[in-house]
């Protein structure tokens, strides 16, 4: 192996040490995901490559029955992968589940409404409304709240009206609901996941309903539960 070469890298392995040390220890989120560790894939393909570029250096000096047979088993492994994701390409759909979030947001809520969302990233981006992250990864107040188990008052502090995201996660953070707390819920729920591609998101007003103007000058009254037929 080249060495003096590889040796150019090692900051990706740092890195990608720091990574995951961080992601074990420190870095607080209520979600977790295999996705944080995409940055390790493309640091692994590098060296990955450069692997590769050995191994074939290696077949190079070797008899010609070996590398008949490497170039036929690079060969198989290249078209099954290509395979795989052409046929894959055809049959999966595009997710735009958090687009349609957010635009339901622009849509059904006021402009001055602040919206409180755990998985908040495309939304806070598209929807056009103040969005505060209430997972604390990227707020601070948030994360001290829900290390304190105070989630609830914090929400009220930061003048949340609407509060979305899945139905077991809210449950979990801003619970557990009394039956009654339950019933208050779903009489003041505003956004229906199920019907945008999130079968357990739910949006409820936490501020009491009001008069808004979404879109124009003309007011309209909130309107709770699904979008009316058209």
């Amino acid at each position: 192996p080249r060495g003096g070469e590889a040796r150019e890298f090692d900051f990706l392995l740092w890195f990608s040490a720091m990574m995951l040390a961080a992601y074990s220890t420190f870095v607080f989120g209520v979600f977790f995901y295999l996705r944080y560790y995409y940055p390790l894939y493309m640091v692994g393909m590098i060296f990955a490559a450069i692997a590769a570029d050995d191994v074939i250096g290696y077949i190079r000096g070797r008899s010609l029955n070996l590398r008949r047979a490497s170039l036929f088993a690079t060969g198989v492994y290249a078209s099954a992968l290509l395979f795989m994701g052409f046929n894959t390409a055809f049959r999966s759909m595009p997710v735009y589940r958090f687009y349609d979030v957010a635009r339901w947001i622009q849509t059904h809520t006021d402009a001055s409404d602040t919206i409180g969302v755990f998985q908040s990233g495309t939304i806070g981006y598209l929807s056009g409304r103040r969005v505060i992250d209430l997972d604390g990864k990227v707020n601070h107040e948030a994360f001290e709240a829900l290390r304190q188990g105070t989630l609830e008052k914090y929400v009220e502090h930061a003048g949340i009206d609407v509060v979305m995201d899945s139905a077991p996660v809210i449950n979990l953070f801003l619970g557990p609901w009394s039956s009654a707390e339950k019933e208050r819920i779903e009489s003041e729920r505003v956004f229906t996941g199920g019907e945008y591609g999130l079968p357990s998101w739910i949006g409820y007003r936490v501020s009491p309903p009001r008069v808004f103007n979404a879109s124009g000058p003309s007011s309209a009254t909130v309107h709770f539960g699904p979008d009316p037929a058209p």
